[in-house]
């Protein structure tokens, strides 16, 4: 059977820093993760770990984007490439750069190693953008540079890039004065937006990090966008 594959790209949120705690780790035969050359069964976490947070590997939001999409499409199977690196900066996803290159390579070994077609990039990034006013405000551009890269590595000018709404309690942490900026070039550029309106921060004071919870609901609302294209 063919898999719909889909790209985890980004920073912590989604590689996934969500406190597993009784929350029960979300699991479907028809859910495939791509490590070590070859197609697995998607177990959380799905990425190799760099978290300083969560060192061991979190809760991410892919499990449940898949879980939701299995429900309005029973009959296909959905391969994960994960990509996501903790705090990386969108310099890093620019073509050519080291981030970039290398979610193309290992996508192109998933779509080998396997009957699958690329289906879209999931994308949540900008919190390290949104430490200077200036990287804050040239990413629009330099976001456009890395859809238009994605899209010319694939031979897809219609490849949608789907960009979560970097979480509003970054407004309580100083770290990150310009994240508004960030969230309106994410919306200006990528093909869909998704909101994180009533999404909450680890423990309620971490104010960086969704709570897992939240990248459950998270991942529900980029599964809804993603059906929603067309």
């Amino acid at each position: 059977m063919k898999k719909h594959v889909f790209i985890l790209a980004g920073q912590s949120n989604m590689q996934g820093c969500g406190n597993f705690g009784t929350n029960s780790r979300l699991h479907d035969e028809r859910l495939f993760s791509f490590g070590g050359s070859a197609w697995r069964q998607a177990e959380e976490p799905l990425h190799e770990y760099t978290c300083k947070v969560w060192p061991d590997g979190g809760a991410g939001l892919a499990m449940s984007f898949g879980l939701r999409l299995l429900t309005e499409f029973p009959e296909w199977e959905i391969g994960f490439v994960p990509c996501a690196v903790s705090g990386s900066e969108l310099n890093r996803w620019q073509p050519g750069a080291e981030l970039f290159e290398n979610a193309v390579a290992r996508t192109r070994e998933a779509l080998t190693a396997g009957d699958g077609e690329l289906c879209g990039i999931l994308w949540h990034q900008g919190e390290t953008d949104s430490k200077d006013r200036e990287t804050a405000e040239t990413y629009g551009e330099r976001f456009v540079r890395t859809i238009h890269g994605f899209r010319r590595e694939f031979s897809n000018e219609k490849l949608p890039v789907i960009a979560g709404e970097l979480g509003r309690f970054l407004a309580d942490n100083t770290d990150f004065p310009h994240f508004r900026t960030v969230n309106t070039a994410l919306l200006r550029t990528a093909t869909a937006f998704v909101s994180s309106a009533g999404l909450t921060d680890r423990d309620r004071n971490d104010h960086t990090h969704f709570d897992t919870d939240s990248l459950r609901e998270f991942g529900v609302r980029y599964a809804k966008t993603y059906t929603q294209l067309g």
